[in-house]
């Protein structure tokens, strides 16, 4: 297999009308839904009769940074009512730019940059982080972004590449573009991210895969020893492929591997933790 090249014209463009919509709706959230308030706001969404046609089913705030009082009123307010069909197709259109049914992952979530105060938007109803989870970005991800460059580098992954994955055995190889051995390393399953649902799941929660490949990414993260991480015992859960990322790269720190290894299919992404890197044999 050949890793799949990025283009960023089209999400240039998806880019630029989703921060138009943003904009526009930011000052609604503000006045009529008390924003200055929360970090989160998710809006899950179910289909009317009419096809292509969404309703809110509720709102749920979540990060709560101001007067909880203020945002139950704005909640309970009829001044809330004439937004709701405007939050609603917002989230079909900006899921739409997403390239994502959000019908398959029933609505989205408008974040608030405390900084700013521009919104931005994931498709799908993402959870909170946990504090254990953001306190471990904080402490660990700079070092595994480090580990991340290194592993890059020791593999040779700098150029085009194709690769050869036998997950049974754990192993990966990487060849050049004249089918040249690379290098080699031991692979592990971590999980896989749907770009279809926008949902990670980790490999031990996955029945579909035999017992051989569930066990190593079950015991990876029994091994992490906070137990405040919602992330690790969840087997599945609605995210956005950045935090995905992430979560595997600090459980490969936790476990003293080398990185993360993203494999992307149709529809979704696989993410493996690589240890044991070493040149292949007859490698230039």
């Amino acid at each position: 297999m050949r890793a799949t090249p990025i283009h960023t014209a089209e999400l240039r463009v998806s880019t630029q009308e989703a921060r138009q919509i943003l904009d526009e709706l930011g000052p609604l959230l503000f006045d009529q839904l008390a924003a200055a308030e929360w970090g989160r706001l998710l809006v899950p969404l179910e289909p009317m009769e009419e096809e292509g046609e969404f309703r809110i089913r509720d709102l749920h705030i979540e990060d709560v940074v101001g007067d909880e009082k203020r945002i139950e009123e704005a909640l309970r307010s009829p001044e809330v009512f004439p937004l709701l069909p405007v939050l609603a197709q917002s989230c079909v259109t900006l899921c739409a730019l997403e390239g994502v049914d959000p019908a398959e992952v029933e609505g989205g979530t408008f974040l608030r940059n405390p900084s700013t105060s521009l919104f931005h938007f994931l498709p799908g109803l993402v959870r909170t982080p946990s504090e254990g989870f953001e306190q471990l970005c904080q402490e660990r991800l700079a070092s595994a972004l480090k580990r991340q460059r290194a592993m890059i580098h020791h593999l040779r992954l700098d150029r085009r590449h194709s690769f050869e994955l036998d997950l049974q055995e754990g192993k990966i190889r990487f060849f050049d573009e004249a089918r040249r051995p690379l290098s080699e390393a031991r692979a592990t399953l971590l999980g896989s991210f749907s770009d279809r649902s926008r949902t990670w799941a980790w490999a031990w929660g996955n029945a579909t895969l035999p017992p051989g490949l569930q066990e190593p990414s079950r015991q990876l993260c029994d091994q992490v020893i906070r137990r405040d991480l919602w992330e690790i015992s969840t087997p599945q859960f609605t995210t956005d492929f950045g935090t995905a990322q992430a979560l595997a790269s600090l459980l490969a720190v936790e476990a003293g591997a080398a990185g993360v290894h993203a494999i992307r299919q149709e529809h979704h992404t696989l993410l493996l933790l690589l240890d044991h890197l070493q040149p292949a044999e007859g490698a230039p």
